[in-house]
């Protein structure tokens, strides 16, 4: 009687962790996707062209690491996952080219036609799921 008591417990042990398995594998994997934010600045010069067309690319914003001779019109900042022990150089690259990307997008959206890189910091944290690169940006509309 005992025995099958035990053997009854190793049975439902066993299904309880077959179940668990399963689920594990069905759970979603998240995407880390850049995510950034436009913070407008107070100082900017308004534009000499007020009726000018806001309606700008994301193709026709240029980036550089120079700064024209004119107040910023806003400072982008963006910010993504990046797993430092299992990710090689190759794909950091391929990361802050994506970040890159996403601060053209949101640069585009509010009318800037050139991005200025100021930093960019990788945040690698005893806890991998903590580690991320930052990216500041200075937007212009010229």
């Amino acid at each position: 009687m005992n025995q099958i008591i035990r053997m009854r417990e190793c049975l439902y042990i066993f299904i309880t962790c077959i179940v668990a398995i399963i689920f594990l594998s069905l759970m979603p994997k998240p995407k880390y996707t850049p995510k950034g934010i436009y913070l407008p600045n107070p100082n900017a010069m308004p534009s000499a062209n007020k009726n000018a067309n806001i309606n700008i690319s994301p193709d026709d914003v240029k980036v550089t690491q120079y700064a024209p001779n004119t107040e910023p019109a806003a400072t982008i900042n963006i910010q993504k996952y990046f797993d430092f022990t299992t990710e090689n150089q190759e794909q950091y690259k391929k990361s802050t080219l994506k970040m890159v990307g996403e601060a053209k997008k949101i640069a585009a959206r509010h009318g800037s036609n050139l991005l200025q890189i100021t930093q960019v910091i990788p945040t690698q944290d005893p806890q991998p799921e903590l580690s991320t690169i930052s990216m500041k940006l200075y937007a212009y509309k010229i």
